[in-house]
């Protein structure tokens, strides 16, 4: 058995003094289905332009179980083909076999037209980029680059022989204006209405510039997410006018210190990690959380966590590797063992 289909109700009063409420326990296994289901579908978008492609994975268990409800994760740069099937093969193995995390469903995003949208939709400020003069990041801007480059050796060539400057607008807010106000009732509507959508089930995650669009839709709009897995952000954005080399860092230094983000928050856990060979974006990675923990409302390892990872560098491997421990963070199965009240104490 892989799940069962039932709930206890056990017969305890409301008034027994071993509990604060009366204990319920919904239970909902499952028994054959050990992979989610992934599909996509095209949706027309006013805001960024366009028709759009969004990826959608389903649970192992939902079309055994008709009456349970999933939270949601949207994730960036996941699209059909290139990094979903790898990434819901994690997924799958975390669900089925460790049933260390609740089931849930995934929206991911990574319909992104030629040239520099990419960067465009998943950075909320205008700025600066420096892009490849011939060729692209892929074949080292035609082999200008060598290979084994530190950061500062990068942003150097490309600012002096191999690169260009390109300006971005910054359209981030109006990406996610389409997935919270278009992509979300479309996939109630493809879920039956079995998607949790309320802001304690409803998180964001990504990696790189993915990971910073994680951190401001969280930051920007707490009524929305309650959950975040800011993985290897990019907090460097936007590149200094001026240098071309340095970052402005425009996350840690403008949107986490607005005050009208700061005031009424929703209740939140945010999870933070980097690879410890990421160089800047590992110390720009700890500063945010360290800053974000000191803000009322939030405390370190309760509900801000910070993950350092030895050895690791900036792909996206490493970011599967990292997937585990975050949802493992936000969404825990339900039934962590926990001793009753004893008799002796005053209820309040």
């Amino acid at each position: 058995m892989i799940g069962g289909n039932f709930i206890v109700d056990l017969p305890v009063s409301m008034s027994s003094s071993y509990f604060d409420k009366k204990p319920l326990f919904e239970v909902f296994p499952w028994f054959y289905s050990k992979a989610g289901r992934t599909s996509n579908f095209t949706i027309n978008s006013p805001e960024i332009g366009k028709e759009r492609q969004i990826y959608l994975y389903l649970p192992p268990s939902f079309n055994e179980n008709t009456f349970k409800k999933y939270p949601n994760l949207l994730v960036f740069d996941l699209y059909p083909g290139s990094y979903s099937e790898l990434l819901t093969s994690f997924v799958d193995k975390i669900l089925a076999e460790s049933g260390t995390t609740k089931e849930f469903i995934i929206i991911g995003y990574g319909d992104y037209q030629p040239e520099h949208e990419r960067v465009d939709l998943l950075t909320p400020t205008p700025g600066t980029v420096m892009t490849c003069i011939n060729g692209n990041f892929t074949n080292s801007c035609d082999n200008c680059l060598p290979s084994n480059l530190t950061d500062d050796e990068h942003r150097r060539l490309m600012k002096e022989k191999c690169g260009k400057r390109e300006n971005i607008e910054g359209s981030g807010d109006r990406l996610l204006n389409f997935l919270i106000n278009r992509v979300f009732p479309k996939v109630r509507e493809l879920t039956n209405d079995r998607i949790l959508i309320d802001q304690p089930n409803t998180g964001v995650m990504g990696y790189s510039l993915g990971g910073l669009m994680s951190c401001y839709a969280a930051w920007t709009r707490s009524s929305i997410f309650g959950l975040a897995a800011c993985q290897s952000p990019s907090l460097w954005w936007p590149l200094n006018n001026t240098t071309l080399t340095d970052g402005d860092f425009y996350f840690i230094n403008h949107t986490l210190r607005n005050q009208s983000f700061q005031q009424s928050r929703f209740p939140q856990k945010i999870l933070l990690d980097a690879g410890s060979e990421e160089n800047k974006l590992t110390q720009s990675t700890v500063e945010a959380a360290i800053k974000i923990s000191k803000i009322p409302g939030f405390t370190m390892n309760r509900n801000v966590w910070i993950n350092i990872y030895p050895g690791s560098s900036h792909n996206y491997l490493e970011w599967f590797k990292r997937f585990w421990t975050a949802l493992q963070t936000l969404l825990p199965s339900d039934g962590t063992p926990q001793m009753p009240r004893s008799h002796t104490e005053t209820m309040e």
